[in-house]
Protein backbone atom coordinates (compact mmCIF):
# COMPACT_ATOMS: atom_id res chain seq x y z
CA UNK A 1 0.00 0.00 0.00
CA UNK A 2 1.18 3.73 -1.33
CA UNK A 3 0.15 6.52 1.50
CA UNK A 4 0.99 9.66 0.35
CA UNK A 5 -0.12 11.53 3.41
CA UNK A 6 0.01 10.87 7.22
CA UNK A 7 -3.48 11.95 7.01
CA UNK A 8 -4.30 8.96 4.81
CA UNK A 9 -2.93 6.16 7.04
CA UNK A 10 -5.42 3.85 8.47
CA UNK A 11 -5.34 4.50 12.77
CA UNK A 12 -4.41 3.00 15.13
CA UNK A 13 -0.89 2.67 13.60
CA UNK A 14 2.67 3.26 14.87
CA UNK A 15 4.80 5.67 13.05
CA UNK A 16 8.74 6.09 13.90
CA UNK A 17 11.50 7.70 12.47
CA UNK A 18 13.79 4.27 12.15
CA UNK A 19 17.03 6.37 12.78
CA UNK A 20 15.86 7.97 16.54
CA UNK A 21 14.39 4.69 17.28
CA UNK A 22 17.89 3.20 16.72
CA UNK A 23 19.74 5.89 18.32
CA UNK A 24 17.47 6.18 21.44
CA UNK A 25 17.85 2.32 22.46
CA UNK A 26 21.72 2.46 21.57
CA UNK A 27 22.13 5.01 24.34
CA UNK A 28 19.68 3.85 26.61
CA UNK A 29 21.36 0.61 26.38
CA UNK A 30 25.34 2.43 26.54
CA UNK A 31 23.63 4.10 29.74
CA UNK A 32 22.48 0.91 31.53
CA UNK A 33 25.39 -1.04 30.92
CA UNK A 34 27.36 1.94 32.35
CA UNK A 35 25.44 1.22 35.90
CA UNK A 36 25.56 -2.48 35.54
CA UNK A 37 21.63 -2.32 35.61
CA UNK A 38 19.41 -4.49 33.12
CA UNK A 39 17.24 -2.89 30.73
CA UNK A 40 13.44 -4.02 30.83
CA UNK A 41 12.23 -2.08 28.23
CA UNK A 42 8.41 -0.68 28.56
CA UNK A 43 6.34 -1.88 25.48
CA UNK A 44 2.88 0.07 26.09
CA UNK A 45 3.44 2.54 23.59
CA UNK A 46 5.07 1.33 20.94
CA UNK A 47 2.53 -2.09 21.11
CA UNK A 48 5.46 -3.73 18.43
CA UNK A 49 6.82 -6.81 18.34
CA UNK A 50 9.37 -5.42 15.96
CA UNK A 51 10.40 -2.38 18.42
CA UNK A 52 10.52 -5.34 20.77
CA UNK A 53 13.17 -6.86 18.99
CA UNK A 54 15.62 -3.92 18.42
CA UNK A 55 15.16 -3.01 22.36
CA UNK A 56 15.71 -5.96 23.41
CA UNK A 57 18.38 -6.83 21.21
CA UNK A 58 16.78 -9.90 19.41
CA UNK A 59 14.75 -11.26 22.63
CA UNK A 60 18.62 -10.67 24.99
CA UNK A 61 16.24 -9.52 27.99
CA UNK A 62 12.48 -9.32 29.26
CA UNK A 63 10.04 -6.75 28.68
CA UNK A 64 7.51 -4.94 30.52
CA UNK A 65 4.05 -4.90 29.59
CA UNK A 66 0.79 -3.26 31.22
CA UNK A 67 -2.03 -5.30 29.71
CA UNK A 68 -3.01 -8.85 29.65
CA UNK A 69 -3.57 -8.53 25.85
CA UNK A 70 -0.17 -6.80 25.34
CA UNK A 71 1.55 -9.83 27.09
CA UNK A 72 -0.26 -12.51 24.93
CA UNK A 73 1.05 -10.49 22.03
CA UNK A 74 4.63 -10.01 22.92
CA UNK A 75 4.21 -14.23 24.02
CA UNK A 76 2.77 -15.03 20.67
CA UNK A 77 6.10 -13.05 19.06
CA UNK A 78 7.99 -15.18 20.65
CA UNK A 79 8.49 -12.90 23.89
CA UNK A 80 9.17 -15.38 26.85
CA UNK A 81 10.65 -13.02 30.24
CA UNK A 82 7.52 -10.52 30.43
CA UNK A 83 6.59 -8.48 33.59
CA UNK A 84 3.16 -7.39 33.95
CA UNK A 85 3.61 -4.28 35.62
CA UNK A 86 -0.06 -3.90 37.11
CA UNK A 87 -1.77 -4.89 39.65
CA UNK A 88 -3.57 -7.75 39.06
CA UNK A 89 -7.23 -8.39 40.11
CA UNK A 90 -8.10 -11.61 40.98
CA UNK A 91 -10.08 -12.58 38.12
CA UNK A 92 -7.60 -12.89 35.61
CA UNK A 93 -5.40 -14.85 37.43
CA UNK A 94 -6.54 -17.98 35.42
CA UNK A 95 -5.83 -15.45 31.98
CA UNK A 96 -2.55 -14.54 33.28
Amino acid sequence: MTVTSIAALETPCLLLDQAKLADNIARMTQSVTRLGVQLRPHLKTAKSAKVGVLATQDHKFGITVSTLREAEYFADHGFKDITYAVGLAPGKLDRA
